[in-house]
């Protein structure tokens, strides 16, 4: 299972471009307009924000259903993730890729960073694994964050959701004893605890 980008486009405020709809199964982003014109496909969009346009292939290359998962993207020179967006997926057929279209605000404009993918995914017998990149994949603990919205997402569902009068987010789920225990070790031996 891996990721591999295959297209990277950065744009400067106010420029347009199209969106990837051809064989696109998944889309996330921010910092940007859907332009519908009557009748027109495919879509437009235009750039509120210097902003990266980044086209994923998902490959499962097993004999097993593997999912559900969730794909970040990764400034590779700095090691910082792209925190305002994560595009969770669901179960990838056997020997399959799933191609999706993320944007991302780029915090380096008018620079342009080198951009990689972190991709944490459960596979066919419950077990969790972690790539980043090509690197080889890390097993890593069942933790109820795996899936969850970055703690910046759900910062901004929180400003969305009182911005139209509605009520509070749904409360985090309290890690159990064992994933308590395994965000300890894991920080022990110099990782993020949470995965």
């Amino acid at each position: 299972m891996y990721a591999k980008i295959a297209e990277v486009k950065f744009y400067d405020p106010g420029e347009e471009g199209p969106l990837v709809l051809d064989n696109v199964q998944l889309s996330v982003g921010e910092g940007l307009e859907i332009l519908r014109q009557p009748g027109l496909i495919p879509m437009s969009m235009r750039a509120l924000m210097p902003l990266a346009r980044v086209v994923v292939r998902i490959h499962n290359g097993s004999d097993e259903l593997v999912g559900p998962g969730k794909l970040q993207l990764v400034d590779a020179g700095q090691g910082k993730i792209f925190d305002q967006v994560s595009l969770p997926f669901g179960p990838i057929e056997p020997r399959s890729d799933i191609t999706a279209e993320i944007h991302v605000a780029n915090p380096y404009h008018p620079n342009q960073p080198s951009i990689s993918t972190v991709m944490l995914f459960r596979d066919s017998s419950s077990r969790w694994w972690k790539r980043e990149g090509i690197e080889p994949i890390e097993s890593i603990h069942e933790d109820p964050n795996n899936l969850l919205d970055t703690p910046a997402e759900r910062a901004q569902r929180a400003r969305v959701i009182a911005a139209f009068g509605g009520g509070q987010l749904e409360p985090l789920p309290v890690p159990s004893l064992l994933v308590r225990w395994h965000r300890l070790m894991r920080g022990l031996r110099g990782k993020n605890p949470i995965p």
